[in-house]
């Protein structure tokens, strides 16, 4: 009997340690800190499990958006629980100096102001009134705090949790121990029993072994279950403790991701065909098109606009132009062509083709316009369509065109451009290759391996480059800047995520470029100084501009 005691307790201890993600919950470290500074570009914090240089170990997170001349930067880590080492590397534009001070951990509780143990790799330090002034030598730099950290992350635990893990596993392990000792004075008794089960209660912990902590799942684009305690933090009881505590261990538990993945992919294979809520694909020649709501495709999209919406869009444009206008600037709209418009012929057999470009809303959209506003369109579906010959100009397996394909574009809106401003257009021949493995279509279908072999254009070779921009390598930052000083005209855009394909290009062919990722305004404050205002819209978002309204001027 005592032996049976002994053993349950081990094996209760054992599953203790491997739920303790359930029971345990540590708080982020936050590190917090105010620079100045009028040209700092970016701000990586690394916190080091051990203090020295250990990339391994190395935890790290980087400032987003625009910094200001003083900000106040705030990054939260979950890892690692008790970091030996604190480091900083801060990028900026120029060689110019600046300012850091005010470094709190775990939201103040721990202040370092012991300003003389930091240490600078690229540039000098000085310390005047409990700030840490930085002159840098080059326009990269590191900052170290040299001596150990010792902070620890703070833990909450769940009483309630643990006390059920440990009930129900003690109960558990005795109710075995004691089928062992049965086992062994039954001979009778198969071995298969005891393997089965022994298997059996190993699998049972396999998905407590581990839990995610993430917020959102990439692959489902949805937002995870969060833990709910049975107690309130009022002091009242959880009633859907149960379902709560469900849906939470269902989001979260070990393996998940893989399950999923290996169903879907599974899934995936046994299909006849790829014909989903959102995607559409045909499986000999690996393209997939994306299936929306205004999508181009036929069957999903057989109504045209009605008087009502064209009279909405009108109007919003003709308010937009009419503003360029008495403020001598030029408006301009430009369409960029749905995928499922240049590359239809991919399409699977079973689906019906667009025939002719004149039957699709766009071409009646313009047509109104045309005939009833004086509104500029670039609407580059022809220019594409003989591009085609020159290389792929879409991605197989994304909505957006590559830069290949945003070239072509660009080229289209430069003529109508040209014709109101003396601008010679970038001239482009050599692109460097790269192999994509990451596309939107793709997580709709929960990254299927079989589709990661597409060849794309990356970058185009641009000689002299000289364009100097805020960091643009996620587009759909806010608003994003460009300045080029040996060109003339200033230039801005609120648009979607084509326009990403056309920051090479953009860049070099203006002075000074505003992209602002908001369709839903013109941001009057950035445009006063803009001598083209551009709208850019994929062709199955226009009829979003029904909604649309001009805000913003006094």
């Amino acid at each position: 009997m005592k032996k049976r005691v002994v053993i349950s307790i081990i094996l209760t201890a054992l599953a203790i340690w491997g739920s303790h993600n359930y029971w345990l919950i540590r708080k982020p470290i936050d590190i917090s800190f105010n620079i100045q500074g009028n040209n700092i570009e970016q701000v990586e914090v690394q916190l080091n499990k051990h203090n020295s240089d250990n990339f391994k170990k190395c935890y790290y997170q980087k400032s987003e958006g625009e910094i200001k001349n003083n900000a106040h930067l705030k990054f939260s880590f979950k890892k690692p629980f008790a970091p030996k080492r604190l480091k900083l590397l801060i990028t900026l534009n120029s060689a110019k100096g600046g300012t850091l001070y005010g470094l709190n951990l775990r939201d103040g509780k721990r202040k370092i102001n012991d300003l003389e143990n930091f240490s600078a790799q690229g540039a000098d330090l000085k310390i005047e009134n409990n700030k840490l002034f930085f002159k840098p030598k080059q326009k990269q730099f590191s900052i170290t705090y040299d001596k150990n950290l010792n902070v620890k992350a703070s833990v909450k635990f769940d009483i309630l949790v643990l006390l059920i893990i440990t009930i129900v596993t003690y109960l558990v392990a005795f109710k075995f121990t004691s089928y062992l000792a049965d086992f062994k004075i039954n001979k009778n008794k198969s071995r298969i029993d005891i393997v089965f089960l022994a298997i059996f209660f190993l699998i049972m912990f396999i998905p407590m072994m581990r839990i995610s902590n993430e917020k959102t799942s990439k692959a489902e684009n949805r937002t995870l279950a969060t833990y709910k305690p049975l107690f309130k933090t009022n002091g009242g009881l959880n009633f859907n403790y149960g379902k709560d505590f469900d849906n939470w261990f269902s989001d979260r538990f070990n393996f998940r991701d893989k399950i999923i993945y290996d169903f879907k992919y599974l899934q995936l294979n046994l299909q006849q065909k790829i014909d989903t809520e959102r995607v559409l694909g045909n499986k000999e020649n690996k393209w997939l098109f994306y299936k929306g709501e205004n999508s181009i495709i036929n069957y999903t999209n057989k109504e045209f606009y009605t008087q009502q919406q064209l009279e909405n869009i009108a109007s919003y444009l003709t308010s937009v132009n009419d503003y360029c206008n008495k403020h001598n600037k030029k408006f301009y709209l430009f369409i960029a062509p749905d995928k499922n418009k240049i590359y239809d012929e991919y399409f699977p057999t079973y689906i019906l083709k667009v025939k002719e470009n004149k039957n699709s809303k766009t071409e009646q959209l313009i047509e109104y316009l045309h005939k009833n506003t004086t509104v500029k369109v670039i609407y580059p579906y022809e220019a594409l369509r003989k591009a085609k010959n020159k290389g792929v100009l879409y991605y197989k397996m994304d909505t957006h065109w590559n830069l290949l394909g945003g070239y072509v574009g660009y080229i289209e809106l430069m003529k109508e451009i040209k014709k109101d401003f003396p601008i010679t257009a970038l001239a482009i021949n050599k692109y460097t290759i790269d192999n994509r493995t990451e596309y939107d279509l793709h997580n709709m279908l929960y990254k299927n391996q079989k589709y990661k072999d597409e060849t794309v254009y990356k970058k185009p070779y641009i000689k002299n480059q000289e364009a100097k921009c805020s960091t643009i390598n996620n587009w759909r930052k806010e608003v994003q800047f460009c300045t080029n000083k040996n060109k003339k005209y200033n230039i801005y855009i609120y648009r979607d995520s084509f326009t990403f394909a056309w920051m090479p290009y953009i860049n070099e062919t203006f002075k000074n470029t505003i992209y602002d990722y908001n369709q839903n305004r013109i941001n009057f404050n950035k445009i006063k100084d803009s001598d083209i205002i551009l709208l850019e819209s994929v062709e199955r978002i226009v009829p979003s501009l029904t909604k649309k309204k001009l805000k913003g001027e006094k």
